[in-house]
């Protein structure tokens, strides 16, 4: 999303935002910064537990302090608030748009990850997602799994990594993809 969204403000200037441009690129770095910062308190409060894969540990707890008293994900609603803050920054609304190109995958990982908690760590967990919104505090959660059916997901990604020119821009020459050795 963020180098779709770099392309849009570089190659589709009609769509730049020129009411109070500064200031907007001063909200977006903001909300860039503020959305790295709470990932990272996310991901320290986490501690041992947090990977970068969905896993469950026989050890594992459910975490419920910090920002993990208010929402389940912190670490992903910081990761959105970078993106969009990123976007925000580049004072383009084609740009701004492609913030809704991260939602499936975010969704359907969210999905995956709570499944595999609800297992992994049971009732307790099924407690915490009772008393705790997904991503944002005091906004209904809606069920992520809706949003993005598996089938659909997989389908998507890997016709892209089938076909990884498919989006060219005219004037940047799509580069041959080799296999890593």
């Amino acid at each position: 999303a963020i180098g779709l969204g770099i392309r849009a403000a570089v190659f589709v200037p009609q769509a730049a935002i020129t009411v109070l441009r500064p200031e907007i690129f001063g909200v977006g770095l903001v909300l860039a910064l503020a959305g790295i910062a709470y990932r990272w308190y996310a991901i320290a409060r986490l501690g041992r537990f947090f990977n970068t894969r969905v896993t469950v540990t026989s050890d594992q707890v459910v975490v419920d302090t910090g920002p993990y008293r208010l929402v389940r994900h912190p670490s992903y609603s910081g990761a959105l608030l970078t993106l969009f803050g990123i976007l925000l920054a580049s004072t383009n609304l084609l740009s701004l748009a492609c913030f809704l190109l991260a939602l499936p995958g975010m969704a359907y990982r969210i999905s995956g990850e709570e499944e595999a908690l609800t297992v992994g760590l049971g009732q307790p967990y099924r407690d915490y997602m009772q008393r705790t919104k997904r991503l944002i505090p005091f906004v209904a959660d809606g069920d992520v799994r809706g949003l993005v059916p598996p089938a659909v997901f997989k389908t998507v990604c890997g016709a892209l990594l089938r076909r990884p020119g498919w989006v060219r821009f005219p004037s940047i020459p799509a580069s041959p993809v080799r296999p890593h050795r």
